[in-house]
């Protein structure tokens, strides 16, 4: 993305933890994807791209929960960008993975390393 006219939808995950302390309630991945705010900010907002930053592991199943519940709400051209998180390695995704227009990537231990992606938006997104 290019500009000061381009707006991102981000939304944060965090992976289904067990036993959380008592003052804390972690919705299920699998159950917050189909809740009603997740679903309306996705066909009732106007974007350019979604990023989903998610403290998890990047082969994590529940990441195919996000995308999947994203891209069947969402332009097939949208671009999404999944900041992963957990396992302490580096990595990034081929959009062979999903399709054309999602890209991941998981920063080094501990930040170490951070990275960079860019991102078409949706108006200028092209199939390869």
């Amino acid at each position: 993305l290019q500009g000061r006219n381009s707006t991102v939808l981000l939304f944060g995950f965090l992976y289904n933890m067990r036993n959380p302390s008592e003052t804390i309630e972690v919705v299920r991945i699998q159950d917050a994807v189909k809740e009603d705010w997740f679903l309306q900010a996705l066909t009732e907002t106007e974007y350019d791209a979604i990023v989903v930053l998610a403290h998890m592991e990047s082969d994590y199943r529940h990441i195919d929960d996000i995308y999947q519940q994203i891209r069947a709400n969402v332009d097939p051209k949208m671009p999404i960008q999944f900041i992963a998180g957990h396992s302490h390695k580096r990595l990034y995704s081929k959009p062979v993975r999903k399709d054309n227009y999602y890209r991941e990537i998981e920063p080094g231990g501990f930040f170490d390393t951070i990275g960079w992606v860019t991102l078409p938006r949706v108006s200028t997104a092209w199939e390869k």
